[in-house]
């Protein structure tokens, strides 16, 4: 798995009302109505100083995304699960589609907040928990899931770690006992959204395939960050498919509003994007 990283301009616009060079109200008053008026300005934003601006997750926060499928071949999945006392973990990659894109805008994924005081999110335990509802998926972006969270600590600084709950009896789990999965405890999946740390600098959370980069801040409004998911060892071998391939994934998280943008590349062609096209701030 590979990431990759884009960085930023910085922009800032001063918007000024008011008469001509020529003729400028005194004391704020206009010359021929008499009517009090105010120069209207647009201060320059203030630098991001944390992801945490860009990430909101007040219970009932609601994301609607129109996702497009672009390129010559299928857009790419990848998922590594934990599997808890079985010394086994799973990497799954497979295509999202069993079509290449024809660039029509024709699938939907909402997820809401559906509780934003979760004590556990999985096999973590993190200051802040968020337990999200995924109201409509149509590409299947989660899959065999029981539970969706996102983990967030601010100890080192501000980082979520998404949190997928999957059941023992899904495809790929454990063989588990002669009793069956019934037994088992549940997998998980773990994958870094966002982190607070300087333009360039990359994680990972236990699997080396799938790392994170923080490109750096873009225009004023928001933070730019790569998803870097490396090849598979058999990418290019014989046996190989097209879901052994490395792929990345831009990510723009807006101020006060979240994930933006997602745009997915494989061999430097794009085959995904989000937009989002729908918002709605929690209570």
């Amino acid at each position: 798995m590979m990431w990759k990283v884009v960085p930023f301009a910085l922009l800032s616009m001063l918007v000024q009302l008011g008469g001509s060079a020529d003729e400028q109200p005194r004391s704020g008053v206009s010359d021929d109505v008499g009517t009090e008026t105010q120069e209207a300005r647009q201060e320059p934003a203030q630098p991001i100083r944390s992801p945490e601006e860009c990430f909101p997750t007040a219970k009932g926060t609601r994301w609607e995304y129109t996702i497009t499928l672009e390129g010559s071949a299928a857009p790419l999945w990848y998922e590594y699960v934990f599997w808890p006392g079985q010394d086994y973990n799973t990497a799954s990659r497979s295509l999202l589609h069993s079509s290449p894109g024809s660039g029509d805008p024709g699938f939907r994924l909402v997820i809401e907040v559906k509780d934003d005081m979760v004590a556990e999110q999985g096999p973590l335990e993190y200051p802040q928990g968020i337990e999200l509802e995924i109201v409509e998926d149509d590409l299947g972006i989660f899959r065999d899931y029981t539970h969706v969270y996102w983990a967030i600590s601010s100890s080192r600084g501000y980082q979520v770690t998404q949190v997928v709950t999957k059941t023992p009896s899904e495809v790929g789990a454990p063989a588990g006992s002669t009793w069956g999965s019934r037994n088992l405890p549940e997998g998980y999946s773990l994958r870094l959204l966002v982190f607070e740390g300087d333009p360039g600098a990359m994680k990972s959370l236990n699997d080396e395939d799938d790392r994170l980069s923080f490109v750096g801040p873009d225009l004023d409004d928001q933070l730019h960050y790569q998803r870097w998911v490396l090849p598979s060892a058999r990418a290019g071998a014989g046996d190989a498919f097209e879901g052994d391939k490395g792929f990345t994934e831009d990510m723009w998280f807006k101020r006060g509003v979240g994930l933006k943008r997602l745009e997915q590349r494989v061999d430097d062609e794009v085959r995904m994007t989000w937009e989002l096209t729908g918002f709605t701030p929690g209570a």
